[in-house]
């Protein structure tokens, strides 16, 4: 997998952390869509001052790593500081978006729930999403952006390679050659895409143009 494929974790988080900071709760909860909430945890969101603790930590018991990202509860005052320090490059220094959480709320004596969170992916195998469709030497998948002035698929992701594979892809009039996990910066405007496998041209422009057409904006709302 590419190395920053973690980051949307905390790219989120960072997104959220700067809308909501401007609205001055005094505690601010991260929970993952299909967290299954439990009575405990619903008790934490109620009263977060019941752990006298500026961090409500949970954990996994299928992961390797104690810390979730599933499901966290941080005091106005801590957040506001760690937000700073949450950018790309720091990420990349850490080996998952979990240890990256930990690294940076540890330091504010966090208090771990004694029961460990779970999803409605615990129990069922995680798909990556694959635009390959062609064959299984490697897989891609195609990375819209999500700014106004970015409307469009804006990267191509490889990942996957199979040992010894050496894959030409053709994007307009240029060929790059993937033999690892490799990130490549799409054209403003994709009229070829694709490799050949076996004599026959694989095109990957009916994949690109669904992510295109699955285009959503994020923007920052007006507060004032």
């Amino acid at each position: 997998m590419c190395p920053d494929y973690g980051w949307t974790v905390m790219d989120q988080i960072k997104k959220a952390s700067n809308f909501a900071l401007l609205l001055k709760y005094n505690h601010y909860s991260f929970i993952n869509y299909d967290a299954i909430l439990t009575d405990q945890l619903d008790s934490y969101l109620v009263n977060p001052s019941e752990t006298q603790s500026p961090v409500i930590f949970t954990h996994q018991r299928h992961r390797s790593l104690s810390v979730s990202t599933i499901f966290t509860v941080v005091k106005r005052n801590v957040l506001e500081k760690i937000n700073v320090y949450i950018d790309k490059s720091n990420y990349l220094k850490h080996t998952s978006p979990e240890h990256y959480w930990d690294a940076l709320l540890s330091p504010y004596d966090p208090y771990m729930c004694p029961s460990p969170i779970f999803d409605e992916g615990c129990n069922i195998e995680r798909v990556v999403h694959n635009q390959n469709h062609f064959n299984d030497d490697f897989k891609v998948f195609f990375q819209n952006g999500n700014m106004p002035n970015q409307p469009r698929p804006l990267k191509a992701c490889f990942f996957d390679i199979k040992d010894n594979t050496s894959i030409e892809i053709k994007c307009n009039d240029q060929n790059h050659l993937i033999e690892k996990a490799s990130i490549i910066d799409l054209p403003t405007n994709v009229t070829k895409l694709g490799f050949w496998d076996k004599g026959a041209y694989c095109d990957f422009l009916p994949e690109f143009d669904k992510t295109k057409s699955q285009y959503h904006s994020i923007v920052r709302l007006n507060t004032n």
